[in-house]
This record gives C-alpha cells, structure tokens and sequence, in this order.
C-alpha cells in the first residue's frame, strides 16, 4: 500500500469531520502551507503521517482498513513447500532474506558463513519447490509475489507456535530481566463471547503486523515475537482447589 492512499483517506475523513488543514497545522505548530505540502504529497515520512492522525484525532489502523481493497492480494505456500520449510527450517529463513530482505546470494553467503555449496544447494531447492527460477547464468527470478504467507493449517507455523512457546517457557521466570509483557488471565465466559474476544485480539495483532510489514520491516526497529494462545482448561474448576493444610 502506498502512503499516498493514506493521504487521500485523511483528505476524506478531515472533509467528512469538518476539520480545516489551519486546525491540522494549529496543532501541530507548523505552517499551512506545511500541512499542504505533507497532504498533498505523493510519499510521506511515516511519523509524519501518525503525526497528522493524531493532529486530526484519526486511527491509523482505521484508515488503513478503509482503503483494505487496494492491497494486494495475499497468496500462500503451497503443501509442498510448506513441508519443505518444514523438513529444513534453514530453507525458509534463507528464503525470507532473499525474498523478504531482498539479499542477493553472495550476501547471504558472507553473512551466515555458508559454503557456496550450500548456497547452491538453497537455490535449488528453492527452484525445485516453485519459489524460484535460475538462469544459466544464475540469476534469480521469484515465481511469486508478495504479500505472500502461510494458511491456518499450515505445518510449518504449528512447527513455530511450538518454539515460540519453549522460548517464552523458558523466559517466565525472568521477564523482569527481559522486560518482557505478560498477561496470564483465567476467564469463565460463555463460548460465543470466547470466540468474539479471540477474533477482537485477532484483528488487532493482524493491524499492527500490517504497519510492521509494510512500515517497519526493513527499519532498525528492534523485533518483536507475541504469542498469543488461549486454550480450555478442563483442569480448572469453577470454584479454586482447596487442600488439606498439614
């Protein structure tokens, strides 16, 4: 998505509350003619664009749903490619720097200390897989496009939630030295409200992923894994476990 969609919502929503560029800029103590310039650009700083929601009491997570129908539409790995990721967790992270990262071979190379061996092998394997297509001269073409990511079911991102739980098993006992954020909270709640609240916690972590995407893949920004799981705990009574106190 461009920032430029952006800025024609904000256009919009700013027309629709009747809030004058003057006000914008008011807040923001800068000059009309800044405000002008910011708004009617073709690109735009991303901290200028949340400065210029926040001057207008907009949400950005909002505004970019609104325009939700110009993205790009979202494909997915296929079966064998998800097993293949699956087999050899390496193949999918070296994919990522290439795809993702945009890291051309010989970088990745020298980075990660890998053999030109294994470098070949990668990029076979990720052309046997459909991913990409070699060259005589061994240029790579992508056989897909982004945005491009997993379904629901598969295995290679149950093979991550998995890890991704070990990891945060073994900070519990320290997150005042990680600094990490926890929240444990047992709820009795019927199923219908459950399954609401999990699809709210859905939509919301699926807006930030968007602006990290598309904003801040590329930036210095430290990263951020969040797990979320909820789960029925048969083991839990309605009432607390009382014992006998010898």
């Amino acid at each position: 998505m461009k920032l430029k969609n952006c800025l024609d919502e904000i256009k919009k929503r700013l027309k629709e509350k009747r809030i004058t560029y003057q006000q914008i800029a008011d807040n923001l103590d800068v000059s009309l003619l800044t405000i002008k310039r910011q708004l009617n650009a073709d690109d735009i700083a991303f901290v200028k664009l949340l400065s210029l929601c926040d001057a207008a009491g907009l949400s950005l997570t909002e505004i970019l749903s609104e325009i939700e129908d110009t993205k790009a539409k979202h494909t997915s790995f296929t079966e064998e490619q998800d097993l293949a990721f699956c087999e050899n967790e390496c193949l999918f992270h070296y994919f990522a720097e290439l795809f993702f990262n945009k890291k051309p071979p010989k970088n990745i190379q020298s980075e990660y200390h890998l053999t030109q061996a294994s470098t070949h092998r990668y990029l076979r394997k990720l052309e046997d897989i459909g991913l990409i297509s070699l060259s005589a001269k061994g240029n790579i073409s992508f056989l897909v496009e982004a945005p491009i990511g997993f379904v629901e079911s598969a295995q290679f991102v149950f093979k991550e939630i998995e890890n991704a739980l070990k990891v945060v098993a073994g900070r519990l006992s320290n997150v005042s030295q990680f600094n990490d954020f926890v929240i444990v909270k047992p709820l009795t709640l019927p199923t219908e409200i459950r399954d609401q609240m999990f699809r709210e916690i859905a939509d919301i972590v699926s807006s930030y992923a968007e602006l990290s995407e598309r904003f801040y893949l590329m930036s210095d920004c430290p990263v951020t894994s969040l797990v979320v799981c909820g789960y029925n705990d048969k083991n839990v009574k309605n009432s607390p476990m009382i014992e006998n106190f010898n």
